[in-house]
């Protein structure tokens, strides 16, 4: 048996971006809880929080994120399309969102120099 997802997408997205990240994700993912998949910052890189993602995925969600190709039809209820478009530029934009394509993504968050972001109750341990 086969699939569709080949490979695998990880994500890392500034704090701030998290609204537009969820909507972006909404228009090219595959159901509409795709909506909640960044919930909240578990990343930092000493400066910025980031939510992070790690997922399966087609190689036609990796073309349109690296293109700029976002569906112009059969927009899902609720995606605010002007936002999934901020987030698209992002990923795009130096500085902005990070992605990597078929990595670990722990291997990858230390690459990024990302350090999971410690609870007050975690600093006490």
């Amino acid at each position: 048996m086969t699939t569709q997802y080949s490979q695998t997408l990880t994500l890392a997205v500034p704090a701030p971006l998290t609204e537009p990240a969820n909507h972006l994700a909404a228009l090219v993912g595959e159901s509409p809880a795709d909506i909640n998949t960044f919930r909240q910052a578990t990343y930092t890189d000493g400066t910025t929080d980031y939510a992070v993602a790690h997922t399966a995925c087609t190689p036609t969600l990796l073309e349109r994120l690296t293109t700029g190709q976002l569906p112009a039809q059969d927009i899902p209820e609720g995606v605010d399309l002007e936002l999934a478009k901020q987030a698209l530029d992002a990923i795009n934009a130096e500085g902005g969102a990070l992605m990597a394509i078929d990595v670990d993504p722990h291997e990858q968050f230390a690459a990024w120099g990302l350090e999971p972001i410690r609870s007050d109750d975690e600093a006490l341990i």
